[in-house]
């Protein structure tokens, strides 16, 4: 063995304290590691014994010894993770080589309940391997303790019992610890294989990288109750953790017959430049149990789980076969005629690179888990049978491009920095450490403080995962001078402005750049920044301040009318291209007003010249005003007026005259409607008398500005009426002739309208008022017969109030 183990007893920053320092030396490499407290699932549940919390678990990291004082142990850097004592953390000493040779079985100390189960070295040229490595079973402990009083059966489900009770035998050791009253029972002590509940049931096996297999069932003439030991549960190595193969629960036995439980794999760490293997094995296996022949009947011990290797190795030379396979659970070796649980197979192992992928073809793998024991007498009806028991899971578990961690921070003395002296009303104090906690003199608990008051100021921080303190004071001397050049103002370009600056120190000489004199109004002509210093009596100290001062210049008027001058009623649309405009008030001549920055548009109904006066404020706040004088000018319109004289005409007298009453025009336009024209002021106009109908008359008025008015008049030309009654029709469902009524081409007055139809008999088969609605050859709802109908019309004249009378006979064919 090449490695020495003492128990950690406390841990302070880059200390710790150990049970035995005779083995160690300054500049020694060690490792610091952390073997157990895990935090478990412990309700009566089939998750009994799950992880629920790794807490610090598994956390290792490499140290080099920078000096010894009794059992007190330090480091040359600070320890990188945090550690629980309670949780089993051992301190190993790491042979260091510079080649080195194996030519025995090369192993460790085995697990003895709070140090061993760890091999570990580091050669920085070339480890050859003439003989095996071999932590097989140097892990955690498999276990072997059932207080079964008797042969009695019964019911036994739960998860837990004390050893004590005789219901359950003790669970494998792993990760995990529980109190006195659940060490016993069927469920898995974290990575350990659950014990067999009472009565002769196989103990579940150990876990690492995968899950344990079940011990065997019930013993058959208590009934076979699946109740044997559950299976280790698969740990998570994502974070960087080491972890040795759980062991093997034991089984429930009372006749002495039973096995124990077999013992998980250890931990192997090699950091090489090379490995050089001659078809050698690196292996970190499973304790396979052990079976006892009997001639009474007991359970057996569940397997042990595979252990883990690590290794930070740049290259490999030859054949290398790494292992870290589960343990065989027991089997049953009886002669007596019945069943008994077997134990469980062991989980298989983890194996982690330094590289990013698995090394060459010469590198050979085994994750192979433990098989179920089985009962091999053939005088009952399981032999050569499991009996319940299962084999550990399969599946490899690799981690790659691990690193060893290993802190290089150093263990840091805080220093605040040099005192202060400085010309100002307060400084700030900081620190750069990281810190878990700070606490200043001033009771602040900040990285930094800032002090307004002369005087001196201490800091103390706890800082790292193992609680380093350290402690720095400053002194500090403030020279107070401030200057104060008072608020920023805006201006509009051209008007001036007054600066005052002030000091509380009344002796202060305080001067202004760009020719300002305090108190003194100027007038700026850009945007500027003005800076005022304030120099002490002494010239030691001096305060700065700046004012901004902006100047803002005025908007840019401008508008453009859609048009300037035309008739009245004029419409003008205003284009308002004024620059940077926020608000704007339009006020006409009339006494019109308008606000916003848009375009407007405005009604001129009054002849006149109009002026504007446009008031715009930009964003700025600058307000300018510019007027346009007869910006718009507006002319008077013409009015038109006539009246046709007679308005009624007839056959006798198709001529009327236009009576022209229009007022302010100098050109005259005349439409008759009827597709003829005049230019003439009062024009007389004869209509065609047979043209009978309305005529719609327009004129149109011009004066000499352009502008133009419309009128229009009507003139009605009398006449007699024109229309046409049929004399067949033939209502046979086809779309021809279906309906029978007169035809009015003009004349009739609609309103003043009746038809009738009578039979031979003369009875009134149809009657309307309406001229465009005719008789269908229906009466009653039925078709009539064929034959001939006779018909009466009267209606009124639209010309005059004669009625017209018309009768006449039609013939209806179907």
């Amino acid at each position: 063995m090449i490695n020495q183990y003492t128990p950690v007893t406390s841990i302070s920053c880059n200390q710790i304290e150990v049970q035995n320092t005779s083995f160690l030396s300054v500049g020694d490499r060690v490792l610091i590691i952390q073997m157990k407290g895990a935090e478990i699932n412990t309700g009566n549940t089939p998750a009994f014994g799950t992880i629920t919390d790794y807490h610090h678990c598994g956390r290792y990291e490499f140290a080099t010894v920078s000096s010894i004082s009794g059992n007190a142990v330090s480091f040359q850097y600070r320890l990188l993770n945090t550690y629980e004592v309670t949780g089993y953390v051992q301190l190993i000493r790491v042979p260091q080589y510079t080649n080195v040779t194996v030519t025995g079985t090369l192993t460790a100390q085995g697990w003895n309940g709070s140090t061993g189960g760890v091999l570990v070295m580091e050669v920085s040229g070339t480890l050859t391997l003439n003989a095996p490595v071999s932590l097989n079973g140097k892990g955690f402990n498999g276990s072997f303790s059932s207080l079964n009083p008797d042969g009695g059966c019964g019911n036994f489900p739960d998860y837990f019992y004390p050893v004590a009770s005789g219901y359950g035998a003790q669970k494998g050791e792993g990760i995990a610890e529980v109190p006195f009253t659940m060490n016993g029972g069927r469920g898995a002590l974290g990575n350990g294989g659950g014990g067999g509940n009472k009565h002769n049931t196989g103990g579940g096996g150990g876990s690492n990288g995968t899950k344990g297999g079940r011990g065997g069932d019930q013993a058959f003439f208590c009934g076979q109750q699946p109740v044997g030991g559950e299976g280790g549960t698969a740990l998570d190595y994502s974070n960087g953790r080491l972890f040795m193969g759980g062991g093997g629960g034991s089984p429930d036995f009372n006749d002495g017959a039973g096995s124990a439980g077999g013992n998980g794999g250890g931990i192997i760490l090699i950091r090489a430049a090379t490995i050089l293997s001659n078809n050698m094995i690196i292996e970190s296996c499973g304790e396979n149990v052990v079976s006892v022949p009997n001639t009474i009947g007991d359970g057996a011990g569940g397997g042990g789980a595979g252990g883990t290797i690590a290794l930070d190795v740049n290259a490999f030379s030859g054949n290398v076969i790494l292992r870290v396979d589960g343990g065989n659970g027991g089997d049953i070796q009886t002669t007596y005629p019945s069943c008994f649980g077997p134990g469980g197979g062991g989980g298989t192992g983890a194996i982690q690179f330094s590289g990013s992928v698995l090394p060459a073809a010469n590198v050979t793998t085994s994750f192979v888990p433990g098989d179920p024991g089985i009962n091999i007498s053939n005088n009952s009806n399981c032999a050569q049978q499991p009996y319940g028991a299962t084999a550990g899971q399969w599946g490899p578990l690799y981690s790659f491009n691990i690193g060893f961690p290993e802190s290089t921070v150093p263990f840091s003395s805080i220093n605040i920095g040099p005192d202060i002296e400085v010309c100002e009303e307060s400084v700030t104090i900081t620190t750069t450490i990281i810190a878990a906690s700070y606490l200043w003199s001033t009771g602040e608990t900040t990285p930094y403080i800032t002090v307004s008051t002369s005087g001196d100021y201490w800091l103390s921080v706890v800082y790292g995962p193992t609680s380093c303190s350290a402690r720095d004071t400053i002194s500090v001397n403030l020279n107070n001078l401030s200057i104060d050049a008072g608020p920023d103002q805006t201006i509009c370009s051209g008007e001036n402005v007054l600066l005052h600056a002030f000091s509380m120190s009344n002796n202060a000489v305080m001067s202004w750049n760009n020719g300002v004199v305090n108190d003194q109004p100027f007038y700026p002509q850009m945007t500027t920044v003005y800076t005022v210093v304030a120099v002490s009596p002494n010239g030691e100290c001096t305060a700065t301040d700046s004012v901004l001062v902006t100047v803002n210049p005025f908007p840019v008027i401008s508008v453009n009318p859609s048009v300037t001058s035309g008739c009245a009623p004029l419409t003008v649309s205003f284009n308002n291209t004024t620059t940077d405009c926020t608000s704007s008030t339009w006020t006409f001549s009339d006494g019109t007003t308008i606000s916003g920055c848009g375009n407007q548009s405005v009604i001129f109904d009054n002849p006149g010249c109009y002026d504007l006066s446009l008031e715009v404020t930009s964003s700025g706040g600058c307000v300018d005003t510019m007027d346009f004088d007869s910006l718009i000018c507006v002319s008077a319109s013409p009015t038109a007026l006539f009246s046709p004289v007679p308005a009624i005409l007839n056959d006798e007298n198709s001529t009327t005259t236009m009576i022209n009453n229009s007022v302010g025009g100098n050109q005259y336009e005349w439409n008759f409607g009827d597709n003829t024209f005049s230019t003439l002021f009062e024009p007389a106009h004869s209509y065609s008398p047979n043209a009978f109908g309305s005529y719609r008359i327009a004129l149109t008025v011009t004066n000499e500005d352009g502008c133009s008015d419309i009128a229009y008049g009507v003139i009605y030309m009398e006449g007699g009426s024109i229309y046409y009654v049929p004399n067949t029709f033939t209502p046979d469902g086809n779309e021809f002739n279906q309906v029978f009524r007169p035809v009015f081409a003009y004349g009739v007055d609609p309103a003043d309208f009746n038809f009738l139809v009578f039979n031979r008999w003369g009875e009134v088969v149809f009657e309307s008022n309406d001229p465009e609605v005719g008789w269908d050859g229906t009466y009653h709802d039925e078709l009539v017969s064929d034959g001939i109908y006779i018909w009466r019309i009267e209606f009124g004249s639209i010309w005059n109030s004669e009625r017209e009378v018309v009768h006449g006979h039609v013939n209806l064919l179907k």
